[in-house]
């Protein structure tokens, strides 16, 4: 059982532009930079990263009586921030675990409604674990992408990165929820990306994700990533080696609720819970939602 503890989160809630016809997930804008401009009243904080290059959150301030191994987690929190078109509150139901979880609305518009955590050390080892459920939504177009999850890396135009964005994500698009790892192919500029199909039918129930990976743009990296729906057994779906970074001197920060780009894109409704991140000493049972283990 996995002890609560409260910690600092933010929510990003951006305008993003109507999309236009480019390969990027839609709401990206062709040939521009993802902003990170926060609509006014909305207090952000640029995500953490350690001066020397360590790994970060090692007795990380904030987390008294934490376990070592856990940077933050965001589990038990009390939040609400409305919004005319994007809003993102705790609710007592659906629940993955505990007794709250994180309710993430946009209305038919190009906005988000996301947690920004902190940035993590390039060439730093972590555990990521989570909890997912996009809702049944009416008048939602098949070849519009929800966003769910992005670990940012940026530094270069969105329309550079072939699977769009700025880094890897889980989106949901066309019955299915998928993985986008984008990474160098050479230690050079170019970018290439692989997709890895994570369910085929994530609607309306509590997808778990446990991801273990060492950024780097080295050949050194790795990926690993295990998914189980539903409360059923943990099936590995990603089991990469090779580069995990696109060149830079920064590791990646992570983001997690909804991002739909361009307004008509359909009504979005999405929970998250159970948030945690490890250092490399951590183990799968630390960051698992309910501890449990392949």
């Amino acid at each position: 059982m996995h002890r609560k503890t409260l910690v600092p989160i933010v929510l990003l809630s951006l305008l993003v532009p109507a999309c236009g016809s480019t390969a990027a997930i839609p709401g990206d804008e062709p040939g521009g930079e993802e902003s990170d401009r926060q609509d006014p009243g909305v207090a952000v904080e640029e995500p953490e990263e350690s001066a020397d290059g360590a790994e970060l959150g090692e007795g990380a301030a904030g987390l008294a009586g934490a376990r070592s191994n856990i940077i933050e987690e965001i589990t038990e929190r009390t939040v609400r921030n409305p919004g005319e078109c994007s809003s993102i509150e705790s609710v007592s139901s659906p629940v993955r675990a505990g007794k709250v979880a994180y309710k993430h609305v946009i209305k038919n518009c190009g906005k988000r409604s996301e947690f920004e955590q902190r940035r993590v050390a390039n060439g730093g080892t972590y555990w990521y674990g989570f909890s997912l459920r996009h809702e049944r939504t009416p008048a939602v177009p098949n070849n519009k992408f929800t966003v769910l999850t992005q670990w940012f890396i940026g530094g270069r135009p969105a329309r550079s990165w072939p699977c769009g964005g700025a880094g890897h994500k889980i989106g949901y698009r066309a019955g299915r929820m998928s993985f986008d790892l984008q990474h160098s192919t050479s230690g050079g500029d170019a970018i290439s990306c692989k997709q890895f199909v994570l369910s085929e039918d994530p609607l309306g129930k509590w997808v778990d994700v446990v991801m273990n990976a060492k950024w780097t743009s080295n050949t050194d990296g790795f990926l690993k990533l295990w998914v189980r729906e539903a409360g059923g057994r943990w099936v590995q779906k990603i089991n990469y080696t090779g580069r995990t970074q696109a060149v830079s001197d920064r590791g990646p920060y992570f983001k997690m609720g909804a991002y739909v780009g361009g307004e008509g894109s359909g009504d979005r409704l999405v929970y998250t819970d159970e948030y945690r991140l490890g250092n490399s000493n951590a183990t799968f049972a630390d960051v698992s939602p309910d501890g449990s283990t392949p």
